[in-house]
């Protein structure tokens, strides 16, 4: 049987680090290293003086070393920034993207005013698929004042707008109905206890009656949940409702008979109410019933009304035998303000963050050092009284030069303590950080008279200290296992280590950088790319924009190296820039070729270093192929490494040179630019690898297309042939085929690999790399189909019109399984 693998809890003696210990470790060490040499250990032995000060100083080291953490991480005003720190908030990680149906239901309950209640079905429709699609029925709430009032079509479509908004991929809302109320009315006489006012007491149970009806979902209020123990976990399962927290249970009475009996339930437990002495239901035909049926989504369901006059007020309530006179003004003032305690609740959002308290710190001074020679005895001369002015030279010399030795173990003392001032800095997705070790200055401030001891300014000392610790700085190992660190506090492990294979794409020795960049982006990202991992874009909203995206793309983006998270046009950064993709050679045999053989002698490497800034628009005046607009692959692949330009000397000795570019492997270079100089080729190439470099970045972007979409919405079929399981859970991811990064089969294995393992586990995606002409023909398309489901005012014929023209194209390019 295999044993769990463990971590066993380290053990650490206490006192260890304690004064005595230290001591008595530094004293077998100096046995050890020159005990045939010092032979005296004792106290009054200057070494020994020595020792007891550094582990004096050891323990202080060790003292703020075991500070809470909240006081590591506190800012000056004591507080700590959770965001910078990647620790976030209760209510931002533990709420998903809604899963079930009753999820979205709570969700949609929550963001849309003027309902009661809604139900999801997913059975099959005559004529409709229903794999991904859903019907929704709405019960519309009766309002009792006209400023509850809320226009049906408003209604539905902030359904349709919500739902739309929380999404999950390859999902969608087919259609959206009232249901169409059955109207009763309450009739009965009802003893009361003269505790309360009949008009309150009876306009509560018209009210309370009337919303068990309708099955309307009450909200309880966070902190009320709280007290009864339920825990925060699962009080922030599920999506976020920000008007108080609905009880899954209130969502599960939905066909269910409503009898009489729990009516009166009702109205007994109302205060003020002694017993009930009769009670029915009364139709609309002015029969009375004792049960109400569960009613049905598709026709009609049960409606308790309110009274509207004072002849309509079926209630009746007594005392001891005495009917209490009714108004109709105050049974409607009484409706009216319950209602507006209703509204008030759905329009004012519960404050989350007072749900769990945070924890703060104390503003403390970890980097402060206090020398040790403020301890040394007087005698040494190294305090601050220093050394009698009447002091021999010698004298003098032998203090200065004792101050000089321990100045050695002052100065890592001293940066001991900066470094544990900087924790805060280390545990964060600061991305300014370039250092994982720490120094600080020491000055007259920190040991007396220290500063002529330097030969050199206090700005330089400063930076010649910086620049020793650096050589033993490991940055970018210790700064990727911290943020490994962070990201396994949440369980999560950042999966790519197979893009550090890949590193001529980084460039410049910049992978180590790159995946520390990477991981600070999925950090920063973390709290949508955990609880909306399925989430979709909002086809109903402008697409591939900061606030309105698909996750997996982002994610995808992030753990694939590509700077673009939000799709967008894969061609636009060519069109943009007036160019234009052709087939690789044309450019080519336009400025003719040389052969390496030939010139071999006369080629020069750009040599390192960095380039002046050159404007774009002299780039295109300078370099023959973007002058002409035309650019193919070759040039991409080849144009963003340094290595494929070289220097050519001219054959007649003048002082300039040709600029040279390899479009590929087999020994030829292309002319690109006569310069002046070699300074100007350098600066040149510089350049135009950048622009190439950027003009790569730019079109490395994920397109995702959700086939649900693209469904006939008329019902009608197309007119090309396409099998029904085309629509359902399936997805297509589209990438340029002509970039550097995307061209290279170990890239598109990652890249399919990474889909495979974090696309939802029930969807199937297709995964197509198309080349610049495909591209921005699927593009034009696409944009085309976008702008039809964007626009409100689009009849459905028009958007299955262009949904149509696209699986054609997908299906000419043997996209997305067809």
């Amino acid at each position: 049987m295999d044993m769990p693998k463990t971590i066993p809890k380290r053990r650490s003696n206490s006192n260890e680090l304690d004064f005595n210990n230290l001591k008595k470790n530094g004293i077998a060490a100096l046995q050890e290293i020159c005990g045939k040499t010092w032979t005296d250990y004792n106290l009054h032995d200057p070494g020994i003086t020595i020792l007891e000060q550094l582990c004096y100083a050891l323990t202080e080291l060790n003292y703020r070393a075991e500070f809470p953490m909240t006081d590591l991480l506190a800012g000056n005003d004591g507080k700590i920034d959770f965001n910078h720190q990647a620790l976030y908030q209760p209510q931002d990680i533990l709420p998903s993207q809604p899963v079930t149906l009753n999820d979205y239901r709570k969700l949609i309950i929550d963001r849309v005013p003027g309902i009661d209640n809604i139900w999801f079905e997913t059975e099959r429709m005559p004529g409709s698929r229903s794999a991904g699609l859903y019907w929704a029925y709405v019960r519309l709430r009766d309002p009792i004042s006209n400023s509850a009032q809320y226009e049906t079509n408003w209604i539905l479509q902030r359904i349709r707008q919500v739902y739309a908004d929380n999404r999950n991929l390859c999902e969608d809302l087919q259609e959206i109905k009232v249901i169409a109320q059955q109207h009763y009315s309450l009739q009965g006489r009802i003893e009361l206890d003269g505790t309360r006012p009949p008009g309150v007491v009876l306009a509560d149970i018209y009210f309370r009656c009337a919303r068990f009806v309708a099955q309307a979902i009450e909200y309880i209020p966070y902190e009320e949940m709280l007290e009864k123990g339920l825990p925060l976990e699962h009080l922030l399962d599920g999506p976020l409702t920000v008007h108080g927290y609905i009880d899954s249970s209130q969502l599960n009475r939905s066909n269910q008979a409503i009898s009489i009996v729990d009516i009166i339930g009702i109205v007994r437990q109302i205060d003020g109410v002694k017993h009930v002495d009769q009670l029915s239901f009364l139709d609309e035909k002015g029969q009375h019933t004792s049960n109400l049926g569960a009613g049905n989504l598709h026709d009609a369901m049960p409606y308790l009304i309110f009274p509207k006059s004072e002849q309509e007020i079926g209630v009746h309530l007594y005392r001891n035998g005495h009917k209490f006179p009714l108004v109709y003004r105050t049974l409607r003032f009484e409706l009216d303000r319950l209602d507006a305690e209703l509204l008030s609740i759905r329009r004012s959002e519960t404050d989350l963050s007072n749900l769990n308290d945070l924890p703060s710190g104390n503003s403390q001074h970890m980097g402060s050092y206090y020398s040790i020679q403020h301890q040394f005895p007087d005698v040494y001369g190294i305090n601050t009284h220093g050394i009698p002015a009447s002091a021999s030279p010698a004298r003098k010399a032998q203090a200065r030069q004792l101050k000089t030795y321990l100045l050695f173990f002052e100065q890592i003392l001293a940066n001991g303590l900066e470094q544990i001032q900087q924790a805060g800095r280390l545990v964060s997705v600061d991305d300014g950080l370039q250092q994982s070790y720490f120094t600080q200055p020491l000055e007259n401030s920190n040991i007396p008279d220290i500063d002529e001891l330097y030969t050199v300014s206090q700005a330089r000392r400063n930076d010649a200290i910086a620049q020793v610790l650096a050589t033993q700085d490991k940055y970018e190992d210790r700064r990727n296992r911290i943020l490994d660190y962070l990201l396994g506090l949440y369980a999560e492990e950042f999966t790519q280590h197979t893009l550090r294979h890949l590193g001529e794409f980084a460039g410049d020795g910049k992978e180590q950088s790159d995946l520390i960049h990477n991981k600070l982006r999925y950090l920063k990202n973390f709290r949508k790319l955990s609880g909306h991992r399925a989430g979709a874009c909002n086809y109903l909203k402008v697409a591939d924009c900061e606030e309105n995206h698909t996750t997996l793309i982002r994610k995808l983006s992030i753990l694939l190296g590509l700077e673009n998270t939000c799709g967008g046009s894969t061609t636009g950064g060519i069109r943009e820039k007036g160019l234009m993709m052709v087939d690789d050679g044309v450019w080519e045999s336009a400025v003719g070729q040389m052969a390496e053989a030939d010139i071999h002698r006369r080629l020069f490497p750009i040599p390192p270093g960095e380039s002046i800034d050159i404007e774009e628009s002299q780039l295109f005046t300078d370099i023959g192929f973007l002058k002409t607009g035309l650019i193919d692959r070759a040039t991409f692949h080849f144009g963003v490494d340094l290595n494929n330009y070289r220097m050519l000397s001219a054959n007649d000795g003048q002082p300039y040179r040709i600029l040279l570019l390899r479009t590929n492997e087999n020994g030829f270079w292309h002319p690109i630019k006569y310069c002046t100089s070699s300074k100007e080729a350098i600066h040149l190439a510089y350049a135009l690898r950048d622009f190439l470099a950027q003009l790569n970045e730019k079109c490395d972007r994920i397109t995702l297309l959700e086939h649900i979409l693209l469904r006939p919405r008329t019902g009608n079929p197309y007119r090309i042939n396409v099998d029904n399981s085309f629509y359902a859970f399936r997805l297509s991811i589209i990438l340029p085929a002509w970039t550097r990064r995307c061209g290279d089969q170990k890239f598109r294995y990652l890249a399919e690999e990474s889909v495979a393992l974090n696309c939802p586990s029930h969807l199937q995606p297709y995964i197509h790399w198309l080349d610049y002409q495909p591209m921005l023909e699927f593009e034009n398309l696409y944009t085309t189909w976008r702008e039809k489901l964007i626009n409100p005012d689009t009849s459905t014929q028009t958007i299955d019109a262009a949904s149509e023209n696209l699986v054609s194209f997908m299906q000419s390019n043997g996209i997305g399984g067809l």
